[in-house]
C-alpha cells in the first residue's frame, strides 16, 4: 500500500468499511485519497444522523415515561371501595342491649379531598332492619330509627353521607373500620356498602402530565415536519 494511504490510519472495524473499497486503494494514491475522503464524509455523516436520531428516542421514551406516570397519579385520584352485606345475630327482648358488629374495614387514602359512603337498611335476606346506628370510626355516617321506614319498609331504604374536610381529616388515613351498634329488637340488616373516595391530584402531577403533553407534541410536531 502507499506511503501516503499509511498515513490515513483506516479502522475499518470503527467505521464498517468493506472489502472492497479498501482494495481500490491500491489503485493509485490520488484515487485513495478522493475516495477515502468520499468515504470520511460519509461515515462522519451518518454517525451524526445516527446520534440525533438515538438522542430523539430518547427523548420521547423519556417524554412516554413522564406522561404514564402522570397519568397513573390521575389514574389513583378516584377510588372505590365496597364491604358485602351483613345480618347480624336475633335480639328480641326490648328494650334489646346495645351491641356493634364489626360489619369490614375501609382503607382511607391519603391526600383524599372528598369520601362519600353509602348503603341500604335491609338486604337480600331481609327487606328492613332493626334500628342501628352506622360508624365509620367514629363518625355516624347513618342511622335507623325504629318503626321508622328502614325499620319496616318491603324494599331496602338507601342512605348515603358525604364526609366534611374537618371529618376527613379526623379519619386519619389506613384501615378504618364499618361498625354497626344495634339500638331496637330483631336483627340488624345492612345491604353493600361502597366507600367513594376522591383525592385531587397534586400541583407536582399536573405539571408533570402538561410538561409531558407539551413534549410529546413537540416530538410529534417534528416528526411530521421531518
Amino acid at each position: 500500500m502507499h506511503e501516503k494511504c499509511k498515513k490515513l490510519h483506516f479502522r475499518p472495524q470503527q467505521y464498517r468499511i468493506t472489502t472492497p473499497i479498501i482494495n481500490d486503494l491500491h489503485f493509485g494514491a490520488g484515487n485513495a485519497i478522493v475516495k477515502t475522503s468520499l468515504l470520511w464524509a460519509r461515515v462522519h455523516s451518518s454517525k451524526r444522523i445516527g446520534g440525533a436520531t438515538l438522542k430523539s428516542r430518547f427523548s420521547t421514551l423519556f417524554l412516554l415515561l413522564m406522561f404514564c406516570v402522570s397519568v397513573a397519579s390521575f389514574a389513583n385520584a378516584d377510588d372505590i371501595q365496597t364491604i358485602g352485606q351483613f345480618t347480624g345475630s336475633t335480639c328480641n327482648a326490648d328494650p334489646c342491649t346495645p351491641t356493634t358488629f364489626t360489619i369490614g374495614t375501609f382503607n382511607i387514602n391519603p391526600g383524599d379531598t372528598s369520601i362519600t359512603i353509602s348503603g341500604f337498611f335491609g338486604n337480600s335476606v331481609a327487606p328492613n332492619s332493626a334500628g342501628a346506628n352506622v360508624y365509620l370510626g367514629t363518625i355516624l355516617v347513618a342511622q335507623c330509627v325504629e318503626f321508622a321506614g328502614c325499620y319496616s319498609n318491603q324494599s331496602p331504604t338507601a342512605w348515603s353521607d358525604t364526609l366534611t374536610l374537618a371529618e376527613i381529616s379526623a379519619l386519619g388515613t389506613g384501615p378504618v373500620n364499618l361498625t354497626a351498634t344495634q339500638t331496637s329488637q330483631f336483627v340488624v340488616q345492612l345491604g353493600e356498602t361502597t366507600l367513594d373516595q376522591v383525592a385531587t391530584p397534586e400541583p407536582s402531577s399536573i405539571f408533570l402530565l402538561g410538561t409531558s403533553l407539551l413534549g410529546l407534541g413537540g416530538a410529534v410536531r417534528r416528526k411530521i415536519l421531518g
